[in-house]
């Protein structure tokens, strides 16, 4: 097997963990939204991870005996969040621009100056991860961009934003992976438990082509 195959079965490995995730996430649909989230939140790890695992594999030296231990150890590295900057870092900023061009709506907020963008919202992903994970009270409540009023703050987990914010990362990072690495994300099963339908469903929303929002733009 030569080296460009190995790389490409490193990553589609991770790719394949992460959209089984994502897949699981929307078929719990608004039930369970803290579950939902966890699943999103690892979806988006994982696809990061295998951009990054194989855009370092792609342009180091390491023999072809010792790539799935190198991939181990970048992978080790990328603990709490680190993924997110790195990705961007490698990508020369493609993640941070492209996001900070879409704005996440907050409810009853009519102003645009106090809406975050989809990068804000992502770069704080890991927080609400250990929210959706671990009983305690919220550290989110008191953030000003986070609250409606004095009484009422946005409900991160049972908001449609979490869902946007992962569709147009999925759509940047699947077309990166093309441009960057050679590795085209086919649209194949990667369980042969989903169902037609839902699979059908899931390459409409994640294979399209991603079209960035001007700021100025609607939302």
């Amino acid at each position: 097997m030569d080296r460009n195959e190995l790389i490409r079965r490193i990553v589609m490995a991770l790719v394949a963990r992460g959209i089984e995730d994502l897949y699981i996430a929307l078929m719990l649909l608004d039930n369970f939204p803290r579950q939902r989230f966890t699943l999103i939140q690892q979806s988006i790890e994982k696809l990061s991870k295998a951009y990054i695992i194989g855009y370092k594999l792609t342009n180091n030296n390491t023999s072809d005996n010792n790539l799935e231990r190198e991939a181990n150890e970048i992978a080790k590295k990328l603990w709490h969040g680190k993924y997110i900057e790195e990705i961007d870092n490698l990508s020369n900023g493609r993640i941070k621009n492209s996001l900070s061009s879409r704005i996440v709506v907050l409810p009853t907020t009519a102003d645009r100056k106090n809406r975050l963008t989809e990068w804000a919202l992502l770069k704080d992903f890991e927080n609400l991860f250990s929210e959706s994970r671990y009983p305690g009270p919220s550290p989110h409540g008191n953030r000003p961009s986070y609250k409606i009023n004095n009484t009422m703050r946005w409900d991160m987990f049972g908001s449609t934003d979490i869902e946007k914010v992962c569709e147009s990362v999925f759509k940047i990072l699947f077309q990166m992976m093309n441009d960057d690495i050679g590795i085209p994300i086919p649209k194949v099963k990667p369980n042969g438990r989903m169902s037609d339908y839902g699979w059908k469903k899931f390459t409409r929303l994640y294979f399209a082509k991603y079209q960035p929002i001007p700021v100025g733009g609607k939302p």
